[in-house]
């Protein structure tokens, strides 16, 4: 896997645990979120992290997936071969 998908998936995650955050009725803004309880800093860690998961588990979940139908044509074309 690139670098670069790594930081994607991990941008990705940091922004929806931040946008979940924000959906707080209390929260008035970013700062507020950020800096006002200690609780809001940990969840949003822990939202980033199973965010993350979620994104790795999809990616090499689409590798295995393209992996699968890779084979399956090389098998197709062997088969074809053969006749």
């Amino acid at each position: 896997m690139k670098i670069i998908t790594g930081f994607i998936i991990l941008a990705i995650s940091i922004f929806l645990s931040l946008s979940i955050g924000m959906m707080d009725y209390e929260t008035e803004s970013l700062w507020h979120l950020l800096t006002s309880d200690r609780g809001n800093i940990v969840m949003l860690s822990l939202m980033t992290g199973f965010f993350c998961l979620i994104g790795f588990g999809i990616l090499q979940l689409v590798k295995g997936i393209k992996g699968i139908i890779a084979s399956k044509d090389m098998d197709d074309l062997n088969d074809l071969k053969n006749k």
